[in-house]
């Protein structure tokens, strides 16, 4: 199902249940929102007047269950790390797709390369998070525990080879044949070194945002910093958390140090997994990119600029992946 046909749905639902809302009825409108990553999410912004809230919805199993599991801890989670507050679950019916209603905070990504105390704030919040234990007993019987590379390989390594496959399967004009060999190389060399590294082999009990790109960090513009979506929380490495934190800022400040940003000095085990971690991103970027090149054509009218806008990220990402690690 396509956004435009899942939003006049969503809009029948609220002309439906206004009151439930706060909302009249008389001009409900939706909006579909691109936020890039899997279109097996999909985001609208309801609004009449000056009510608005934020739609999550998915239909596939594994993201349903990402949502409830937020669902399930919304409380702690909006209190003490300023995660959107849940008001309800909503259910589109007929259509498979249900999700989370949540409250609408305007704002922007925040610039983190920029803005180094917000980055300061951001690392201090994320290592309150990974120390929780009350967060991490919460979360042990809705997320698999397993050793640090288990959860790199249910995170990276998955989806390597999710979005390797697509493209094999129809592959963009821009990715020749030869450079989808070597990506491949490169992600099967990354897995290899972490099944062979021993800083890998602890336990990974820590709770994790589990997606915590810039995208998910909003400077709202009451002035706070917001963490949103929190589907993919879980019993993590807090090692491949901050690689995916910490990777643009470093792009940005290369003379930037580790114990800088995390305002603490890391063990070696620690150290090595960033650094490994780091690695998988920088080149899963190319390889979202040129997947969501594919993906773009479920959006219809906004297809071409998607698909545009992908075309250069898959480029740039693809030079900065080789100047670091090599061409191979």
């Amino acid at each position: 199902m396509n956004p435009e046909q899942l939003g006049k749905l969503v809009k029948a639902h609220f002309d439906a249940h206004a009151p439930r809302y706060g909302l009249e009825g008389r001009g409900v409108t939706v909006e579909y929102r691109f936020y890039g990553g899997s279109l097996q999410k999909r985001h609208f912004t309801i609004s009449e007047g000056a009510a608005a809230y934020h739609l999550k919805l998915a239909d596939a199993p594994r993201r349903l269950a990402g949502l409830r599991k937020w669902h399930n801890l919304r409380d702690i989670l909006h209190e003490r790390y300023r995660a959107p507050r849940i008001l309800d679950w909503i259910d589109i019916p007929d259509t498979g797709y249900g999700g989370l209603l949540c409250e609408h905070i305007p704002g922007h990504p925040a610039d983190l390369g920029a803005s180094p105390y917000v980055t300061r704030e951001i690392a201090d919040l994320v290592s309150q998070l990974h120390a929780d234990g009350e967060l991490s007993a919460m979360l042990l019987p809705l997320t698999p525990e397993g050793t640090c590379a288990d959860y790199f390989n249910g995170v990276w390594a998955r989806r390597l080879r999710r979005d390797l496959a697509d493209i094999e399967a129809q592959p963009p004009d821009f990715v020749a044949s030869e450079t989808l060999e070597w990506m491949k190389a490169e992600a099967l060399a990354v897995e290899r070194a972490v099944a062979g590294m021993e800083a890998f082999s602890p336990r990974a009990s820590s709770p994790v945002h589990g997606d915590l790109w810039p995208g998910n960090i909003l400077a709202a513009d009451d002035g706070r910093i917001r963490i949103v979506d929190w589907d993919d929380i879980a019993l993590g490495d807090p090692a491949l958390e901050f690689a995916v934190l910490l990777e643009p800022i470093m792009e940005m400040n290369p003379k930037a140090s580790l114990a800088d940003l995390l305002r603490r000095e890391p063990d070696a085990a620690f150290r090595q997994r960033f650094e490994t971690c780091l690695r998988a991103q920088k080149l899963y970027a190319p390889i979202e990119a040129a997947a969501e090149y594919i993906e773009a054509e479920a959006l219809e009218d906004r297809a071409d600029a998607v698909r545009a806008e992908r075309r250069a990220q898959y480029r740039e990402t693809q030079r900065a992946y080789r100047r670091r690690y090599g061409a191979g």
